[in-house]
């Protein structure tokens, strides 16, 4: 499920976009979650407490503070989509440098908002790379942010994932080798904890 912030002082224009998404993934299988903020604070404060609360960012072209967010996503290199609204093109030159995934310039047009969540969809399934298991009976791809910790006991790893528990053999210091390391951590020497389930 991707997580979505929607942000823009104009209550009305992002009401209009919140609908316009909203009726789209009701009608289709994408899975998404959205928040709607007046201003930045809440967004900043959830990106200070995990850069990775949001999958994409919907941002007011006109709003100097989401000018802000994104230029601080881009400098700590966060793959966050990022979608610009705003009632026309103007000044669409002066954002590129946040590398923008999208630009909605009418918040009720049903193709620009499902081409900006298709969009969506691609560059966050690029960047949220699988962690591959194969053993005698399948191969499988587990997403990083579906694995809750791996456990070793005698060269025999075990997966646990928010959905099910896979048994193969390694060892441990080569599984450790193949995650994010800013991501996953060994806290024991029969245990790798993925540091964004940890509460």
């Amino acid at each position: 499920m991707l997580k979505i912030a929607v942000c823009s002082a104009r209550e009305g224009y992002a009401e209009k976009l919140i609908n316009t998404a909203r009726e789209i993934i009701s009608k289709s299988k994408l899975k998404c979650e959205l928040s709607y903020h007046v201003n930045t604070d809440k967004i900043i404060s959830n990106l200070k407490e995990d850069i990775r609360t949001y999958d994409a960012l919907f941002l007011d072209m006109k709003d100097t503070d989401c000018l802000r967010v994104s230029g601080g996503l881009r400098k700590r290199n966060y793959k966050a989509s990022v979608i610009f609204i705003n009632d026309n093109a103007d000044g669409i030159d002066k954002v590129l440098k946040y590398r923008p995934s999208a630009l909605i310039t009418d918040c009720g047009d049903k193709e620009q908002v499902l081409e900006a969540l298709k969009r969506i969809y691609n560059e966050q399934a690029a960047v949220k790379p699988y962690f591959t298991v194969k053993n005698r009976e399948d191969v499988w791809n587990i997403s990083f942010d579906d694995i809750l910790y791996f456990e070793s006991n005698q060269r025999i790893i075990t997966i646990h994932t928010k959905r099910q528990v896979i048994k193969f053999y390694a060892k441990l210091s080569d599984v450790l080798s193949g995650l994010p390391q800013d991501q996953f951590i060994r806290c024991h020497q029969s245990f790798v904890v993925n540091m964004s389930e940890v509460k």
